[in-house]
């Protein structure tokens, strides 16, 4: 796909023009931020189970092609589940709690 190529050259642009030219907080931030979910979520694409699915099927027709094994194997994909998803508040709401008990309570020394 062009435009996942496209989005990985401006991630690496971004990162070497950042480092010798200034870049506006504003258009750097969006930019970076664009590029990293376009990529993120064509890379989320491999964890469908049609895809997954399609996958598998590839590799058992070049597996039936080839005498040898192919150098991509293709494993089982651990996804998060919904009950996972609903304890991300919690486990949080209870770090930044222990992180303000921290800072409250403990010694500024430490």
């Amino acid at each position: 796909n062009p435009a996942v190529v496209a989005s990985h050259l401006t991630l690496l642009g971004l990162w070497l023009v950042s480092q010798y030219v200034y870049l506006p907080y504003p258009i750097h931030l969006l930019t970076l931020v664009t590029a990293i979910l376009y990529v993120a979520s064509h890379q989320s694409l491999f964890l469908c189970p049609e895809v997954h699915d399609k996958l598998l099927k590839q590799q058992e027709e070049e597996d039936a092609d080839n005498s040898t094994h192919s150098s991509m194997s293709v494993e089982p994909r651990e996804t998060m589940r919904k009950e996972d998803a609903y304890q991300f508040p919690l486990v949080g709401s209870c770090a930044l709690f222990g992180l303000y008990m921290a800072f409250k309570y403990l010694d500024k020394d430490l």
